[in-house]
């Protein structure tokens, strides 16, 4: 198994054969067009671009959180500034 610092494995759900497979690509359901993507687009470039979003969301929502009184649940605030605009995957 190729060494990757970010993964550590514990326990036996998933062995090394599982991860040597995502990182060359063979696992089913793992490539752009399984996400609805045309295959010329990058599933790691789509997947990066929406963490980025969602990044920025998230420092909107701070923002507008902060200026909340005190005894506001922000519970309109919430979905409307992280539920709504966030990405989905295509098919949910």
């Amino acid at each position: 198994m190729k060494t990757s610092p970010a993964i550590r494995i514990e326990g036996g759900l998933f062995g090394p054969d599982v991860f040597e497979a995502l990182t060359a690509g063979d696992l089913p359901g793992q490539q752009a067009a399984d996400f609805g993507l045309p295959a010329r687009r990058s599933l790691t470039d789509e997947i990066a671009a929406a963490f980025n979003d969602a990044r920025t969301l998230w420092g909107v929502f701070q923002n507008r959180l902060a200026r909340l009184p005190d005894d506001d649940p922000a519970t309109s605030l919430t979905p409307r500034c992280l539920g709504d605009p966030l990405p989905r995957p295509a098919g949910l």
